[in-house]
């Protein structure tokens, strides 16, 4: 007994509409994310212990620029990852434009997952810096966790000196950056382009370094010479009038 197959339905949004409007959605996600790391950082760059927020009072006026919503979002920032704080509106910028641009957004569930490793090392790394006079929290740069770690590290050590203290922290830079772009999404190939484009613009910025040097020497050694010659054009005349 045959049946009659019934015609196939053509899908009510096509692939190409699709794939734009799943274009288009990662844009809008990255434009968000974008948002989100200007307003992290705001609330971040203008925070003030003495802020009032939903852990705190204060009668001072809330200096966050974002209000008491900000500095209720900084305050446990500051107090946890201190400075280290910053890498995350970093992230999100950076993943942000990478959604917009639609660079290396099939990296981004693999390497945002570690983002809190690349925190943490980023507080362990502002924790080994000394704070300046304005920091005037009892904890250093790093926050609390990041004093806590890099305080088991020392203690470890058989001897706390000067030397290992700047051992510490450049090994926590160097491990903190590189976790850092790992956790953005940047590939070997990004990397090595950065590093080309830097390389590139630190030597021409040297070069027209020395050159507006150079120019700036010759310059005044051909003022000093023409004003030279003139003192010596008046010592003649003057000489050649007193003969006369």
């Amino acid at each position: 007994m045959a049946y009659n197959q019934a015609p196939s339905r053509s899908p009510l949004i096509d692939n190409s509409l699709k794939e734009a409007l799943q274009r288009r959605g990662t844009e809008i996600l990255g434009l968000i994310l974008i948002a989100i790391s200007i307003g992290i950082f705001l609330l971040l760059w203008s925070y003030s212990p003495n802020d009032r927020s939903f852990w705190s009072i204060s009668d001072e006026p809330t200096q966050n620029i974002l209000g008491v919503i900000g500095s209720s979002i900084a305050a446990p920032l500051i107090l946890i990852l201190g400075w280290g704080s910053f890498s995350l509106p970093v992230f999100l910028l950076i993943w942000g434009v990478r959604f917009v641009c639609h660079s290396g957004v099939e990296r981004a569930i693999t390497r945002m997952i570690f983002f809190p490793v690349a925190v943490a090392f980023s507080s362990a790394f502002f924790a080994t810096l000394v704070p300046n006079s304005t920091w005037i929290h009892k904890f250093g740069l790093g926050g609390l966790f990041g004093e806590t770690s890099v305080g088991v590290i020392l203690k470890s050590l058989p001897e706390v000196s000067t030397t290992w203290v700047n051992m510490i922290t450049l090994m926590m830079s160097v491990i903190s950056l590189l976790t850092l772009l790992f956790v953005s999404g940047f590939s070997r190939k990004e990397v090595r382009g950065i590093s080309k484009f830097l390389l590139k613009g630190s030597f021409l910025f040297c070069t027209h370094i020395f050159a507006l040097v150079a120019r700036i020497a010759l310059l005044s050694i051909s003022r000093k010479s023409s004003s030279m010659q003139g003192n010596h054009d008046q010592d003649n005349i003057s000489t050649q009038k007193r003969e006369g």
